[in-house]
């Protein structure tokens, strides 16, 4: 036990050293389970844990597990540091002004929306895991106003029953 305690300190100093802390830039991984062609999202730590662990906010809100209310304090295993706070580095608007709100200490995490990873790499890529079911099970070809994605003002992919072959030209 004494020993597991030293290496989650020792851990903590390490990720700390190699720039961890509040407005740090982080890729946060999807585990390859959730969805086969991940990539990586950017976010911002707002916060940090004893032994390494982070809260992190995207431009869509604060990051969770699964979307609910709750605090996830995501693994040092499932985020990758980009940039210390001090550092400068190219994001997106929506993102630097979040980050700099986080900075000046100025960020309301506890009133902003929150969005689940899965939900946000869906968001970011545009397309589901080939795990999940398709989004609409139209026809092959011939999608119509009935099409789950039609309704959804979203263009057909490749994990719709008709492959993203059809007429859908929704964006």
């Amino acid at each position: 036990m004494v020993q597991e305690d030293s290496m989650k300190k020792y851990q903590a100093t390490d990720l700390k050293a190699k720039g961890l802390g509040i407005g740090a830039v982080v890729t946060a991984r999807i585990d390859a389970r959730d969805h086969s062609h991940a990539q990586g999202l950017l976010a911002i730590v707002y916060k940090v844990g004893p032994y390494g662990g982070a809260l992190v906010v995207c431009e869509h809100g604060v990051l969770t597990s699964s979307g609910t209310q709750a605090d996830f304090w995501m693994p040092h295993s499932q985020y990758r540091i980009v940039a210390r706070a001090e550092e400068k580095t190219t994001l997106a608007p929506a993102l630097l002004e979040i980050r700099k709100k986080v900075i000046d200490g100025n960020y309301d995490y506890q009133n902003a929306p929150r969005i689940s990873l899965l939900k946000y790499h869906e968001m970011v890529v545009g397309a589901n895991s080939p795990l999940k079911k398709g989004k609409c099970m139209c026809a092959k070809g011939n999608c119509t106003k009935r099409c789950g994605c039609y309704r959804s003002n979203r263009k057909c992919s490749s994990t719709c029953s008709c492959s993203g072959k059809c007429s859908n030209s929704h964006e």
